[in-house]
C-alpha cells in the first residue's frame, strides 16, 4: 500500500543513486548501503546538529541558533554561535550561563540591527514567572511543554493543542516572542528534540498542500502544520508493520517531525544536514516530489 513517507523516501535514495539525475544533488552516490544509512541518520536527527537538549542552557542555545536561522536575520549565525560558545567557555555553571546572556546587548559587525535578537532572548531567560505561562518562568513553561509532549505517541496528538503551544511564542500578545512566527516556533521545539512539533517550510507546504488540496492561502502555516500531523498519524501505523522500515518502528514510530525532515532532506539537497545545499534546483526536487506523489495516487483528498 502506498504512503507519501514510503514514496518519498525511495525519490530521497534514487537522487542520490541514480546517475540521470546527478545534477539535482552535491551528494551523488553509488552504494545502497550507505545513502540508505545517510537517510535513516538524518531523518532519525531529533536535535539540531552539533547540539544537544540535555539542559535549559542547550535548549536556550538552540532558541538563539533558530532564531537567526532564516533570511534576513537580526544576527549573524556565526556571530551568535561566537557569543554563545564565548558565554559557555567562561561560565561553568548553566544558570550563569543563563543569566549572562540575559543581560547582553550589541551590535552586529555586518550593519544589522540585533535589537530584536536581545529582546526575544531577554523574554525567554527572564527569571520572572510570566501569569499568562501558569506563572512559570519561559524556560520552566519550555520545558514542561517539552516533557509533556515527548510522552504523547504519535496517535494521541492533538494539532490544536500542539498549535496552541505554538501560539504561545509567536502569536499570544502576553508571551509572543520578538522575531518569531509559527514557523521558527515550531522548528524550535523541534529541533530541542520534540518530533510531535515540525516546521511548514517553503519546502514542506508545497508537498502537503498537494497531499491534502484544502489547504487555505491566507492561512497556510497553520493548515500545513495541522496537516503533517494528520497524515504522520494516518501513516505511522501502517509504515510500522513494514519490515524496511524497522528501524523507524524502533525509534519510537513515524512522528511528524520525520515526516517533515524527509521532505525537507529531498527539497533542500542537505542530505547529510551539513548545510551543503543545492539550492538552484530545489524546484525540480518539488517537482519530482509531486509528480512520485501523483503517480502513487496519493493526491486528490487521499489524506482528507
Amino acid at each position: 500500500m502506498p504512503s507519501a513517507f514510503r514514496v518519498l523516501f525511495e525519490l530521497a535514495l534514487q537522487i542520490r543513486l541514480d546517475p540521470a539525475l546527478r545534477s539535482l544533488t552535491r551528494h551523488p552516490a553509488t552504494e545502497v548501503q550507505t545513502v540508505e544509512a545517510d537517510l535513516r541518520r538524518a531523518i532519525l536527527c531529533d536535535v539540531m546538529p552539533a547540539e544537544a537538549s540535555l539542559t535549559r542552557w542547550h535548549k536556550l542555545r538552540v532558541f538563539c541558533l533558530n532564531l537567526v536561522n532564516r533570511s534576513q536575520p537580526p544576527l549573524a549565525a556565526a556571530a551568535v554561535l561566537a557569543l554563545l560558545n564565548a558565554i559557555q567557555v567562561a561560565h561553568a555553571d548553566d544558570d550563569d550561563r543563563i543569566r549572562a546572556l540575559g543581560v547582553m546587548t550589541g551590535d552586529d559587525q555586518q550593519g544589522r540591527s540585533p535589537q530584536e535578537f536581545f529582546a526575544a532572548v531577554h523574554r525567554v531567560t527572564s527569571p520572572q514567572a510570566v501569569p499568562a505561562l501558569g506563572h512559570l518562568t519561559y524556560l520552566e513553561w519550555i520545558e514542561q511543554r517539552s516533557l509533556h509532549w515527548l510522552a504523547q505517541p504519535t496517535h494521541a496528538l492533538e494539532a490544536e493543542a500542539l498549535l496552541a503551544d505554538l501560539d504561545v511564542m509567536s502569536l499570544n500578545p502576553a508571551t509572543k516572542i520578538a522575531g518569531m512566527g509559527l514557523p521558527l516556533a515550531a522548528n524550535f521545539m523541534a529541533d530541542i528534540g520534540v518530533s510531535a512539533f515540525a516546521k511548514p517550510d517553503l519546502h514542506v507546504m508545497p508537498i502537503i498542500g498537494l497531499l491534502r488540496l484544502s489547504i487555505e492561502r491566507k492561512d497556510e502555516e497553520r493548515e500545513a502544520f495541522r496537516s503533517l500531523i494528520s497524515i504522520a498519524r494516518a501513516e505511522g501505523e501502517e509504515i510500522g508493520h513494514d519490515p524496511r522500515f524497522a528501524w523507524l518502528q524502533e525509534a519510537g514510530g513515524l512522528r511528524p517531525r520525520q515526516l517533515d525532515r524527509l521532505i525537507y532532506l529531498v527539497g533542500s539537497d542537505n542530505f547529510h544536514l551539513d548545510g551543503q545545499r543545492n539550492k538552484r534546483r530545489a524546484p525540480a526536487r518539488r517537482a519530482l516530489m509531486r509528480s512520485a506523489l501523483i503517480a502513487a495516487g496519493l493526491v486528490g483528498g487521499h489524506y482528507a
